[in-house]
């Protein structure tokens, strides 16, 4: 393919005579034997001119999106770009102040805002959000099942694919940090719009990577509404023995790999079916750690009434009914207390 030209065919853009022609000439336009006017052939060619400006680098005006596409019916994208063999990007979107960078929205019957597909170790999607509280993606999901963003990663051996990569920005106004990606799902009568979906590729690939830079999160979950069910980030585990719905790595001496803080709940397991609501593993540092305040326990056991079912070695629980601190230990229950 032919590089892209340095030069755009400018013309008539200094005060010279433009006419437009009118609307029945343009119905029919040139007849054989005829001498179109000059002012004629400014109009066009300074259109033309102006078009190409725009899409060379467009800008939207107040609200306005600089580019508007639309999918196809049939699964067809309403804008898609390759990047280039290095580093190469196939969109670029950038927010200015607290616009958004690239917007898509879900059609609503499963249609999806944004997709990017990781190939080999590259990223399909790679979302930077600006200075001043801009997000790197917007993204809303349609109706009951559309989804605002979802990433696939490319399955590799060795060097995975990712399906969505989001870095939140340095500062913000608040100095809390601006987001890599904001998802809202689409409200829906039985099943919620999801604001993004992320599945991770067949070779260790993530569907989603989130770096945090500076006091910005890499990824950022908030929860709103009356509903005690409201999560800002779900993690669902369907198929596969051994499967992990979120998971959050230090590999640095302070680093922290979940860290949940909230009036409500700041992190929270739940494990159906014999699973595992949260599990906490430490090769050379601390699985896991919990601090309290002068007004807070650092961690709480919820009291139940009767013993759970089906515990394995290790199992605790508070009996409500005795006040005890139990163990299951050599088989059988105890007492710590």
């Amino acid at each position: 393919m032919p590089e892209k030209p340095s030069d755009l065919p400018r013309w008539a853009d200094s005060g010279g005579a433009i006419v437009e022609p009118s609307s029945g000439k343009k119905d029919v336009g040139w007849i054989p034997a005829e001498r179109p006017p000059a002012q004629y052939f400014n109009w066009l060619l300074n259109l033309i001119y102006q078009w190409i400006q725009y899409l060379n680098a467009p800008v939207g005006t107040g609200s306005g999106a600089g580019i508007s596409a639309t999918g196809g019916s049939s699964n067809g994208p309403g804008l898609e770009g390759t990047g280039g063999a290095t580093n190469g990007k196939g969109v670029v979107g950038n927010g200015a102040g607290t616009g958004v960078g690239v917007r898509g929205t879900g059609g609503g019957s499963g249609g999806i805002g944004v997709q990017g597909v990781g190939v080999g170790g590259a990223a399909g999607g790679d979302f930077t959000g600006g200075s001043t509280n801009a997000a790197g993606v917007n993204a809303t999901g349609g109706g009951s099942t559309g989804k605002g963003v979802v990433g696939v990663g490319g399955g590799g051996t060795t060097a995975a694919g990712i399906g969505g990569q989001f870095t939140g920005g340095a500062t913000s106004v608040s100095g809390a940090g601006g987001a890599g990606v904001v998802g809202v799902g689409g409200v829906g009568v039985d099943t919620q719009g999801r604001g993004g979906e992320f599945t991770g590729g067949a070779g260790n690939a993530d569907g989603a990577k989130g770096t945090a830079t500076g006091t910005g999160a890499g990824l950022h979950g908030v929860a709103s509404g009356a509903s005690s069910s409201s999560r800002g980030v779900l993690g669902e585990v369907t198929s596969g023995s051994g499967a992990t719905a979120v998971e959050g790595l230090a590999n640095v001496a302070s680093g922290i790999g979940v860290n949940g803080e909230g009036q409500g709940t700041g992190v929270r397991g739940e494990g159906k079916s014999g699973g595992v609501g949260g599990a906490f593993s430490s090769d050379t540092g601390i699985g896991a750690t919990f601090t309290g305040n002068s007004t807070a326990a650092p961690m709480r056991v919820v009291p139940q009434s009767a013993e759970p079912g089906s515990p394995v070695n290790g199992s605790i629980y508070y009996d409500s009914d005795t006040d005890k601190l139990r163990l299951y230990a050599g088989g059988a229950w105890v007492d710590l207390n």
